[in-house]
């Protein structure tokens, strides 16, 4: 799962974090997602351990 987020499947591997947490991605603008992942893809996307 980790990997694949390397890949072109980062995109809607976001996505589907905002579904877990029962937002879904169509509700907010981009610009409002953008610091809601900030803490995760900020560091490098390499690294989004933070997402289970």
């Amino acid at each position: 799962i980790i990997k694949s987020t390397l890949g072109n499947n980062f995109p809607s591997r976001l996505e589907k974090s905002f579904h877990l947490g029962g937002k879904r991605p169509s509700r907010f603008p981009k610009s409002h997602q953008v610091p809601t992942i900030s803490p995760i893809t900020k560091p490098h996307p390499l690294v989004p351990n933070p997402i289970p």
